[in-house]
């Protein structure tokens, strides 16, 4: 069970049987890990110094400092009492803001949900890599993992390691792209993956909230009109079909965020307590898989429909640029229940 090392990436820790390397200061740890609502503990064994020490913690802490706490131990106790010097190395300053500059991007994590609505977990919290203002990359994300911030060095191609803490950051690449990466204290269970581009928060958020604020703003516009209609005696320009196009466009819109609200609702839930959606909330999970494609594929339908009939109508300009603006936020909204499954009828997740 300690000697078994799974294929991992590159020179980073590898999963052995049950346990997983924790390489630290050139010894060998055999480690393993765990986390439940109320709990969060590790035990490392360093075979070759015959000693192990184990944690536990009964809270998470503020800004979830449990992690940062249990990295600590590990360093600051191998650094105590097992003592050691890292190799040498570091890559050429041109090279290494080359390779830092390829590293740039978003990420999906191996470890998650991607058949079921669970994945839309993974939209709201896709890691990314940036760049420090000297060239290096910075990883925000995993920044919980550890004691204090990192400041990723690289030792040799693409492999870097963290001044503080003396962790590697390892990629793959092939045919001159990042394939996969990871870092020491995840590497046995968990590799980073190019996000596919068409669940790129990079471009799919930003999209999300363009679709909501127009949703939005469309529903809240509708009864405002009215009243100032009925405030000034005016009537309305539409009628007959495009007068029921416009009225369907403005009541989808509202199921839309009666949609969004419900989501906000679950995942605020699982965050305050993951056994939440393990029975208590499934009528809220139905309602939401049928409440969601029902009012995405409707919004685009009637917004589109609204669009067409605008343009054979010759509409003023801002009423075809609406159903324009309209029409997209629908497309947005049902490529978002598609691509991340808001939709069905099990409750397998």
């Amino acid at each position: 069970m300690h000697d078994f090392k799974a294929p991992g990436v590159g020179p980073l820790n590898s999963m052995a049987l049950g346990f997983y390397e924790q390489q630290v200061n050139g010894h060998r740890a055999i480690a393993h890990g765990g986390d439940t609502v109320w709990f969060h503990s590790y035990l490392w064994l360093f075979p070759d110094a015959d000693v192990g020490v184990f944690i536990s913690m009964n809270s998470a802490g503020k800004e979830g400092a449990a992690g940062a706490i249990r990295s600590a131990l590990f360093h600051k106790f191998a650094d105590r009492y097992l003592p050691g010097t890292p190799a040498p190395g570091q890559v050429d300053a041109k090279t290494a803001r080359q390779h830092a500059e390829m590293m740039v991007g978003h990420y999906v994590s191996s470890r998650g949900s991607f058949t079921n609505f669970m994945s839309l977990f993974g939209l709201l919290g896709q890691p990314t890599i940036t760049l420090t203002q000297d060239g290096k990359i910075d990883v925000p994300g995993l920044d919980g993992l550890s004691a204090g911030a990192r400041d990723w060095v690289e030792v040799e191609p693409f492999v870097w390691r963290d001044t503080n803490s003396g962790e590697r950051l390892a990629a793959e690449v092939k045919d001159g792209r990042v394939v996969r990466w990871s870092l020491d204290a995840g590497s046995p269970f968990m590799v980073f993956e190019p996000a596919p581009a068409g669940t790129n928060a990079a471009w799919l958020n930003p999209a999300l909230i363009f679709a909501l604020a127009i949703t939005l703003l469309a529903a809240l516009a509708w009864p405002v009109r009215a009243l100032v209609r009925r405030s000034f005696g005016a009537s309305f320009a539409l009628e007959g079909k495009p007068l029921r196009a416009y009225r369907l466009s403005r009541i989808f819109a509202w199921l839309a965020i009666a949609a969004v609200g419900g989501w906000f609702g679950l995942i605020a839930a699982f965050s305050a307590d993951i056994g939440s959606i393990g029975g208590p909330l499934d009528w809220l999970i139905h309602l939401l898989r049928i409440l969601t494609p029902l009012a995405a594929f409707g919004l685009l339908a009637t917004a589109v429909w609204h669009l067409w009939l605008s343009i054979q109508g010759k509409r003023k300009w801002t009423m075809k640029l609406g159903a324009v603006l309209l029409a997209l936020a629908g497309g947005v909204l049902t490529w978002v229940t598609l691509a991340f499954h808001l939709y069905g009828f099990g409750m397998v997740y």
